[in-house]
């Protein structure tokens, strides 16, 4: 997941003639003297909330679905793909020939034939051929065509400087005009171009907000991501959160999601000094949030249906509804979402009462599937389970795995073996090396466990001094924690 938070991993054409196919925060037990604990992951809910858009497989994609869905999109416009009108003057016969050929719908799939269609399109005059074709000199896809992004931005200007005259005025811009939409398109995809190709933050703002007059709505979200994060411009959370709701208003589900974690996140930092004429204007607030999240969440959007399922396990703007937050989670981690797969295998580790029965092994097998992926939290869950069932080295492994993203829960476990010989030989500068980490992170058990050697030479010379500085720390540590 970027860090950047504008919603721009594949250049996705809001224009409807660019094949878009859709594509408990808390200790619950411990291990032996260890000081290893299960965990349920939030990590979505607790970072940046930036996401990149949902994007699908691009222009190009081979696959069966991407296929089925080309059919159907191009049924929704009354485009023959089987027996295109090749006659046709404005060359969308000719683009329905191409998308078939190099999808392979209706007809053989042939790449060549296919670009030569896309060619004739663009010889007419279409706009969302010669759109189609900027974008392959952006991304190749798979089709032979060399990438050339300066060829593609001279493309799009040129498609924008003929038809800017044109578009300007209102009647003009008709949203079923497949034409209109393609210069749509291009205006926001030169705005792309300069965001993630050449990082020039001003150029790109100037594209988008020309988009954005069109109401392009990812354009929209995009300028709320550029002042959510100040990229050209002084960081503004009030301007970004009125660009994501524009673009939230029409219906684009990562702004909807950023509006609904925004007013929240807003709402949270000012609980301490809300009053009670604020309370119904907050209240409007969490419902315009909670309304957003589920309009994204209802569209698929995974970021939304896991930060609404951790809401309602917790009872935080809705009304509490633990076997939801189950029910959601699972759809989630069958779906292959690691997070929900890690919160789930810790909750089946513990059992939920009257909602969700103790199974470990279910509970090994889901932190399975999300520690493969990569997700610390069930890395060092894996860790714990193992030790408990006494498979030292398996626990060692998974603790490892954790402790290498930097977990300090983890590297505080690797730490304990090291200095118990558990799982692996006994190796008391290679403990000293893992709890100072997590030490050095707020852990306070690995202070303690560090003042213990220094008092006892554990691998250290024997230093009462070092070992009485060990402990006070920690006892601050945990005074602080209270």
């Amino acid at each position: 997941m970027s860090s950047l938070r504008v919603a721009l991993s594949k250049y996705l054409f809001q224009s409807k003639l660019k094949l878009k196919l859709s594509k408990a925060a808390s200790y619950v037990s411990h291990v032996h003297r260890n000081k290893c604990c299960y965990y349920s992951t939030n990590n979505f809910t607790q970072n940046s909330n930036y996401q990149h858009d949902q994007g699908s497989p691009p222009l190009g994609s081979s696959s069966t679905s991407a296929n089925n869905q080309t059919a159907g999109w191009y049924s929704s416009f009354s485009m023959d793909l089987e027996n295109p009108n090749l006659n046709d003057p404005t060359g969308f016969g000719d683009l329905a020939m191409a998308f078939s050929l190099l999808h392979g719908v209706s007809r053989e799939q042939s790449i060549s034939k296919g670009l030569e269609f896309l060619h004739k399109a663009c010889s007419k005059g279409n706009l969302s051929a010669q759109t189609t074709l900027a974008e392959l000199y952006l991304n190749d896809y798979g089709f032979g065509i060399t990438t050339d992004v300066e060829k593609s931005r001279q493309l799009m200007l040129k498609i924008v400087n003929e038809n800017q005259e044109k578009y300007q005025l209102a009647e003009h811009r008709q949203l079923d005009d497949q034409n209109y939409l393609a210069f749509v398109s291009c205006i926001y995809n030169i705005g792309a171009i300069y965001l993630t190709r050449e990082k020039d933050f001003v150029k790109a703002m100037q594209w988008f907000l020309k988009a954005a007059d069109h109401h392009h709505a990812l354009a929209e979200s995009n300028l709320g991501g550029m002042y959510y994060n100040g990229f050209g411009v002084e960081k503004d959370d009030e301007k970004a959160l009125a660009w994501y709701q524009r673009a939230a208003s029409r219906g684009y589900p990562s702004a909807q999601y950023y509006v609904g974690t925004m007013i929240l996140k807003k709402i949270t930092s000012s609980q301490p000094h809300r009053t009670m004429t604020m309370s119904q204007k907050v209240d409007a607030l969490v419902k315009e949030a909670i309304q957003n999240l589920e309009n994204a969440a209802m569209q698929g959007l995974e970021e939304a249906q896991f930060y609404l399922a951790d809401l309602y396990l917790k009872g935080k703007f809705v009304k509490q509804d633990v076997k939801r937050a189950v029910a959601m989670y699972t759809q989630l981690a069958e779906a292959g979402h690691p997070s929900s797969q890690a919160n789930l295998g810790a909750m089946y580790m513990h059992g939920v009462e009257n909602v969700l029965p103790k199974d470990r092994e279910v509970g090994a097998q889901w932190l399975m599937k999300a520690g493969s992926s990569g997700d610390s939290h069930s890395q060092h869950n894996l860790g714990v389970y193992y030790y408990e069932c006494k498979e030292y080295e398996k626990a060692m492994e998974w603790y490892m795995k954790a402790a290498n993203q930097g977990f300090f829960h983890a590297e505080r476990c690797v730490g304990l073996l090291y200095l118990k010989g558990e799982g692996t030989t006994q190796d008391f500068k290679k403990a000293m090396e893992f709890l100072s980490k997590a030490a050095l992170k707020g852990d306070p058990f690995s202070m303690k466990t560090i003042s213990k050697m220094f008092r006892d030479g554990l691998g250290v010379p024997k230093d009462e001094k070092k070992a009485d500085q060990w402990m006070q720390t920690a006892m601050k540590f945990e005074k602080n924690q209270q």
